[in-house]
């Protein structure tokens, strides 16, 4: 045992002190990094939890020292160090055993620090043991200035290296463990993610999406439920976990998707960041929304609202400038509405449980809302409008809306939710039917403006409509 602390702490005073960056120097800290991950490995049931946190301490020195030992930000763009590499190669190795089960805590959060965006005030969570190893060199004394610092910090190309090994590294982590630490991880993924603004082209948002994708899949399909952890505690933690990912949805999806782009963007790409667009959605329409939650009735609130905030975009435009929308924004914009509806649409296939009936009559006001407002604006640029022609993505809007909604079958139970007159719900409630389409009775004055419309594809469909409400009357 002696021996083995007497080893890392020659690692620690070598990386503490030695700042030769020529390439014998570079050498000898990948050597040392390399046997640091050996000794891991082959001794890793005589470590103890100090001894870690010396392990650790090192390799926090060595990404520190890679990322400051140059004076231009441009380089930490073009390569990955030497040094880097090696520690990106020996992390895999150096998960906790079942004794340092707390370590795993220490070395998530060291690693998230790295990771663009990182601010200095990520949020801890005590744990048994006193030393955070995450904070302790970034509050070292240094003659760099902080906005300096975080530049270099900002080493996208380290992040997109970095980013699935430390998510694979989170899902492998104990049930425990996992709940303690996924608000952070969520956080660390929603700064790279947010990175596609200014940096559109780079990888490590793409990456960053995967990521995300598999941490709320994993979260949703096991529903951590650990008996070792305080009640108290594990409610802050996942209220916590539920508003950061509330946060990174209407950051991510408002800010950064279905937005027109510069043209300098390929067409290959534009295609594979449409598949990644969608595939952000279906996550969060097709499984998040429609899991058995523990999310707190905000945060699904909000997740529904950014939902209709980006279906909303189509219909906000002037007709003037909807015209020149690029259609994978459009496209964007009606995923997102189709999105919304799939979370009202009772069917007797899927799994309808307590927090889906929640969801859903959460869900309900906001799409007639929609509704509404995608109708009238129809009509109101229709008129404006008189002989010249429409524009085609208001007019596959609603035409795609009026599909939907001759398609969509809600729950009973949701009727309360919508603003129909008491007489007309005490109605419908009396009938034993778990489904119907109630919802049409709502829009019926609107679907009356539509007759009058000069398109004959849209008179075809407000008249299946209209067919449908004489059904769900009993007039037919």
């Amino acid at each position: 045992m002696p021996y083995l602390r007497s080893i890392l702490h020659v690692y620690v005073l070598v990386f503490q002190n030695y700042h030769n960056y020529t390439a014998s120097g570079i050498k000898v800290k990948q050597e040392i990094l390399h046997g640091l991950g050996d000794l891991y490995y082959q001794a890793k049931s005589m470590f103890y939890d100090d001894m870690y946190l010396q392990l650790l301490m090192i390799l926090q020195l060595a990404i520190r020292q890679c990322m400051s030992c140059t004076d231009s930000t441009d380089n930490d763009f073009e390569c990955v160090s030497p040094v880097q590499r090696t520690i990106l190669e020996i992390l895999p190795v150096l998960c906790p055993t079942e004794r340092l089960s707390t370590m795993w805590f220490h070395l998530l959060q060291g690693l998230l620090c790295f990771l663009p965006g990182y601010d200095g005030n990520m949020d801890v969570v005590n744990s048994e043991t006193t030393t955070v190893i995450s904070g302790r060199f970034l509050q070292e004394e240094h003659s760099e200035s902080v906005e300096d610092e975080r530049i270099r910090f900002s080493s996208y190309l380290f992040g997109e290296k970095l980013l699935p090994i430390l998510v694979n590294i989170y899902l492998h982590a104990p049930a425990r463990e996992k709940c303690v630490l996924s608000p952070d991880i969520i956080k660390g993924l929603g700064r790279c993610l947010v990175t596609r603004r200014d940096s559109p082209n780079s990888m490590l948002w793409r990456i960053a999406v995967e990521g995300f994708n598999h941490v709320l899949i994993d979260d949703i399909t096991k529903l951590i439920k650990d008996s070792d952890i305080d009640p108290n505690k594990r409610k802050s933690v996942r209220i916590r976990f539920w508003k950061e990912i509330a946060d990174v949805y209407e950051i991510f999806l408002v800010n950064s998707c279905g937005r027109a782009l510069s043209s300098d963007v390929s067409s290959e790409s534009l295609k594979s960041d449409e598949i990644l667009e969608m595939t952000i959605l279906d996550v969060l329409g097709d499984k998040l929304l429609k899991a058995e939650l523990d999310a707190p009735i905000d945060s699904v609130h909000r997740l529904i609202v950014t939902l209709d905030r980006c279906a909303s975009r189509t219909g906000s435009l002037s007709i003037e400038t909807v015209g020149l929308l690029p259609p994978h924004c459009s496209r964007f914009s009606l995923c997102c509405l189709q999105k919304i509806i799939s979370l009202c649409r009772y069917n007797t296939e899927e799994d309808w449980h307590k927090t889906r009936l929640e969801i859903c009559k959460i869900s309900m006001p906001i799409l007639m809302n929609r509704c509404e407002c995608i109708i009238n604006q129809f009509i109101s640029d229709e008129k404006d409008l008189g002989e010249y022609p429409f524009p085609s993505a208001r007019l596959e809007e609603m035409v795609f809306l009026l599909q939907q909604l001759s398609s969509l079958i809600i729950h009973s139970e949701t009727t309360c939710m919508l603003h129909l007159q008491q007489k007309f719900k005490d109605s419908l409630l009396k009938n034993q039917s778990k489904e119907g389409r109630s919802h049409l009775l709502l829009l019926l004055p609107s679907f009356c403006d539509l007759i009058l419309s000069r398109s004959l594809r849209i008179r075809e469909l407000v008249h299946v409509l209209l067919k449908l409400i004489t059904e769900e009357l009993g007039l037919q």
